[in-house]
């Protein structure tokens, strides 16, 4: 018997030792897991916690295993949740996840989201947890989530029709705007059909493409509605650079396709009137109102067929009474801008303490004297045309506000708040030099170059004479078609003057001579009548023989024809029938010149 009993003691005492060693060898392996994990008893009580479990939990003094109950660490969101798998997973396995997600108070108080992972140790009421932090990627998993709304919140506002489509040309996302325009929800069915009211793929489609990784941009005609559209398509790529799906936005571009046609259509026409006005110049003396046949005027006129097929500004230079607005006049006029108004200002004649309210307008009462609101010259032209001549004279200060209007920024009447911003174009004039103005800081280099783009310079009266018969007849007949003519001896009067008040001064002459007479054509006895040479009466007969008088005679009808013409050697060379070349050899021979 007391064999029986030793060997029993001996058996039990080997069990212990298993168990312990057991024991030590599962110790062992639970503290050099890498997850933080922890035994629950049957009453919730953590019977024992690992180092990083420890370090999660904030085991301590105050903490310990055996005494801290696992319900205290869950967040009171999830303790009926988790108290419920408990119990559950005690009386089956099967009845409770052995896999799920939490949230748990650390050490620190903080809120871990945690996957955990449960197992019942077999043959008790024991189960092992073990637990993985998720909680940046629940953060990554939040902020992307928020930034799909928000980005689903703008593609579904965005005004363009938005989708993707995966490679078999199935529809995977459309934005709002695109399924109310199609009218039902397209997800999963083909784009060319769904969107496009096609059998088959669009001859245009760029799908493949954009699944080679290029975007591709096109625009085409609808066939529901036959408004244009302008389509861009981009690949969506993974990680890897792999094209997963094709984006495409799609935009409205009716309106601007229309306006292009328009401004095609009339930049054809400008240009076929160009090509007609530079054909028929060349051959006339008169340009729309403006009159000249010079090589001078010719040059002017190809200057104004540029401006007039251009938005940019214009500098018209010229001496006073050169006719600078009658030119600024006809640029509006050919230019697409004709139908709108065409605004001349002289700003030489404007106070300067009133420049401001007369360029940008003002409302009622802003000063005193302001009984209503009044447009200023800038809202006046908008559309159209704003001459400002004698430019020169706007100061620094009003220099500085015009620029910021016409650069986009625009400008509030004198009194109001409101900003205008004036669609218009500026044609300048002066009689300065307005490169030395800047120099002399009289005009701003800015302004200078905003202005200064197309330079127009008008030649003065005393350089194109032989203009003078043309705009004569043209100023007699626009006084009255019963006005008197003027004779040879008054044109070469006329064509022997300086003329220091340029067009303007003659056209005064020709108004005072048809009222006056002859007598008007008076300028202090600076001008006198070209004395004409007596020799073509001279005798045949002392010329000797037939060569010798054939030469004298060409040289008096030279002579004669060139004074007939004023020395215009063109002029004579066309009335004689043969060549400028020829006329002027002819001219060096018998040493033929003005006196």
């Amino acid at each position: 018997m007391d064999e029986q009993k030793k060997k029993e003691k001996t058996n039990l005492l080997n069990e212990v030792k298993r168990l312990k060693e057991s024991e030590a060898v599962f110790r062992y392996l639970f503290e050099k897991s890498m997850a933080p994990s922890i035994l629950i008893e049957d009453d919730m009580t953590i019977s024992m916690a690992n180092q990083k479990a420890k370090e999660l939990f904030g085991f301590g003094e105050n903490k310990k295993e055996g005494f801290v109950k696992w319900p205290e660490f869950i967040d009171k969101k999830d303790i009926e949740r988790m108290q419920k798998y408990h119990r559950v997973r005690r009386i089956s396995e099967e009845l409770a996840p052995q896999e799920y997600e939490c949230r748990l108070i650390d050490g620190h108080g903080k809120l871990q989201h945690i996957f955990i992972k449960l197992d019942m140790i077999k043959g008790t009421k024991t189960s092992l947890a073990t637990f993985v932090n998720i909680t940046s990627k629940k953060l990554a998993e939040k902020t992307l989530q928020e930034r799909e709304e928000e980005l689903s919140a703008i593609i579904d506002h965005v005004k363009g029709f938005i989708y993707t489509v995966f490679p078999n040309y199935k529809i995977e996302f459309a934005n709002y705007a695109l399924i109310k325009r199609i009218g039902k929800d397209i997800i999963g069915e083909t784009c060319y059909k769904a969107i496009f009211n096609n059998d088959s793929p669009c001859s245009f489609c760029p799908i493949k493409k954009v699944f080679k990784g290029e975007s591709s941009k096109h625009e085409f005609k609808g066939l529901r509605d036959q408004r244009w559209y302008c389509s861009i398509s981009s690949p969506i790529c993974d990680i890897s650079g792999n094209t997963l799906k094709q984006l495409s936005i799609i935009t409205d571009i009716h309106e601007i396709k229309i306006e292009e046609e328009r401004q095609r259509l009339l930049k054809t026409n400008l240009a076929k009137e160009n090509l007609r006005l530079k054909a028929s110049i060349k051959e006339r003396y008169r340009f729309g109102k403006i009159i000249g046949k010079s090589a001078a005027m010719q040059d002017v006129y190809q200057r104004i067929l540029k401006a007039a097929t251009s938005e940019a500004n214009v500098i018209i230079y010229g001496e006073s009474g050169t006719g600078k607005e009658l030119v600024a006049k006809t640029i509006h006029e050919l230019s697409s801008r004709r139908n709108k108004k065409f605004i001349p200002v002289n700003c030489g004649a404007i106070p300067e303490n009133l420049m401001e309210s007369q360029f940008f307008g003002y409302a009622k009462g802003a000063y005193t004297g302001a009984e209503k609101s009044t447009k200023g010259f800038l809202e006046e032209a908008h559309q159209g045309t704003l001459f400002l001549d004698e430019i020169g004279e706007i100061p620094h200060s009003l220099q500085i506000k015009l620029l910021r209007a016409i650069d986009e920024g625009g400008f509030s009447p004198l009194g109001t708040t409101e900003i205008i911003k004036p669609d218009l174009r500026i044609i300048g004039a002066t009689n300065k030099n307005l490169k030395n103005l800047v120099e002399e800081n009289l005009i701003r280099e800015d302004f200078f170059y905003r202005v200064h783009i197309i330079p127009v310079r008008l030649p003065p009266l005393r350089n194109r004479k032989e203009d003078i018969p043309f705009l004569c007849e043209s100023f007699l007949n626009e006084i009255s078609k019963n006005s008197p003519r003027l004779t040879p001896e008054i044109l070469d009067i006329l064509q022997n003057h300086h003329w220091p008040g340029n067009i303007r001064e003659l056209k005064n002459t020709i108004q005072r001579f048809v009222t006056l007479g002859e007598e008007a054509i008076s300028f202090s006895g600076k001008t006198k009548l070209r004395k004409k040479t007596e020799s073509s009466k001279e005798k045949i007969e002392s010329f000797g023989n037939l060569k010798t008088s054939l030469k004298h005679y060409e040289q008096l009808l030279i002579k004669s024809a060139l004074e007939q013409n004023n020395f215009h050697r063109g002029k004579t060379a066309d009335f004689l029938g043969i060549t400028r070349r020829t006329l002027e050899r002819k001219m060096l021979e018998f040493d033929l010149r003005e006196d």
